[in-house]
C-alpha cells in the first residue's frame, strides 16, 4: 500500500483509520508465524508470570491446602501435588481478574456514558472479551496479566459496543473520543498477546 508523494500524514492516517485494525491483526498474525514456537508451560518454579503487566516468578511449594500468595517478585503456589498447580493458579488469576475488572469497568462506563450489565469472567480461547445486547461483559481472565493500558483498551472497546453494536466508523469515533490512542493499544495487545498464553 502506498500514498502519493507529498500527502499529509494526517490525511493518510484518516484514510487508513477504518482499515487499520484489520491491518494490525494481519501483521500480528504474520509476526506470530515468523516468531519462535511457543513453549508449553510446565507450571514449575522459575517460570515467568505476569499480573497487571508486572513480571513475577512462579514458586511452587508443597502444601496440604491449595493456595496462592504474592511474595516480593514471586507468585507462590502451595499445592498438594503437581497436578493441582495449574488449577490453583487459574482460580487465583480469575479472582484477581474479577477484582481488577470491577474497578475499571465503572470508570470506562462513565467516560462512555453507558450502563453495563454484569461482569463475567471467562476462560475464552480466542477472545479477550465480548459484550452482549444486555450489556453483560465477558472478559477473559488472562487479560489480567496484561498492563493496565491494555486491560483498559479491551474494557473500553467492549463497552463501546453499547453505543454502537458493530465496528462501524461511528463505533471507532465513540471509542476514540475517550481513548485517542486506541489503535496503538490494539497493536500492543496483538503483539504482546502471546505473553499471556497459558
Amino acid at each position: 500500500m502506498a500514498a502519493p508523494q507529498g500527502v499529509d500524514l494526517a490525511r493518510i492516517r484518516v484514510a487508513l483509520s477504518p482499515r487499520l485494525p484489520l491491518l494490525l491483526e494481519r501483521n500480528a498474525l504474520y509476526q506470530g508465524m515468523l516468531g519462535p514456537p511457543k513453549r508449553q508451560r510446565q507450571f514449575v518454579s522459575g517460570e515467568r508470570l505476569r499480573l497487571v503487566g508486572r513480571p513475577y516468578l512462579l514458586r511452587v511449594v508443597a502444601g496440604q491446602e491449595n493456595s496462592v500468595q504474592m511474595q516480593d517478585i514471586h507468585i507462590v503456589v502451595r499445592a498438594a501435588d503437581a497436578s493441582a498447580v495449574r488449577d490453583t493458579l487459574e482460580a487465583w488469576y480469575s479472582q484477581e481478574a474479577a477484582s481488577v475488572f470491577a474497578g475499571r469497568v465503572p470508570l470506562w462506563a462513565g467516560r462512555l456514558s453507558v450502563t453495563p450489565g454484569r461482569i463475567l469472567i471467562r476462560a475464552q480461547k480466542k477472545r479477550w472479551g465480548s459484550c452482549d445486547a444486555r450489556g453483560n461483559l465477558r472478559l477473559n481472565w488472562r487479560l489480567v496479566m496484561a498492563p493496565m493500558s491494555l486491560i483498559d483498551y479491551v474494557i473500553a472497546h467492549e463497552l463501546t459496543h453499547l453505543r454502537s453494536a458493530d465496528h462501524s466508523p461511528q463505533f471507532w469515533t465513540h471509542l476514540r473520543a475517550v481513548m485517542p490512542d486506541d489503535l496503538e493499544r490494539k497493536a500492543q495487545l496483538a503483539h504482546f498477546g502471546s505473553m499471556y498464553d497459558w
